[in-house]
């Protein structure tokens, strides 16, 4: 009877978290760890990972990449999250593991070029920092709208 139980056959190997699972622990760890700096020890470090005008006149080019894992507010990474569990755990079973890396990280930073680019040519009107994983989701989205186009939604 427990034998037809994958895990519980002799030697049977559970298989890895999926990416997109732990991607999604790590942005809940991260805001976390966000929280408590901002009540407990107020450091620099968001103003250090956020992408921020200053940050990009100074050169700090990881921000590109680090702003990802912050978020404004719990709704903010709440709305991140369920994206991310719908649409990013499908993308990575079309795609595999390391292209759904890739997606996430490269319309992330192209998001994030988009941004600072704006941001530093229009200061007055985009935000002088900006936080989330909204750019790297939105790629998500777009490869799952463009691998499912007759899918409804």
């Amino acid at each position: 009877m427990l034998d037809d139980r994958d895990y519980m056959r002799e030697g049977s190997r559970r298989e890895p978290l999926p990416w997109s699972v732990k991607l999604l622990i790590a942005l809940v760890v991260c805001f976390a760890l966000q929280c408590i700096d901002d009540v407990y020890f107020q450091s620099p470090a968001e103003r250090w990972l956020a992408m921020t005008t200053d940050g990009l006149r100074n050169g700090r080019v990881w921000q590109f990449f680090t702003f990802q894992f912050l978020h404004a507010d719990f709704l903010h990474l709440l709305f991140n999250g369920i994206a991310l569990w719908f649409f990013g755990r499908w993308v990575e079973f079309a795609l595999g593991r390391h292209r759904f890396a890739a997606v996430f990280v490269i319309t992330g930073v192209a998001g994030a070029l988009l941004q600072g680019a704006l941001m530093l040519a229009l200061h007055n009107v985009f935000g002088p920092g900006v936080v989330g994983a909204s750019a790297g989701v939105s790629g998500l989205f777009a490869v799952f709208a463009w691998l499912e186009a007759e899918s409804e939604v």
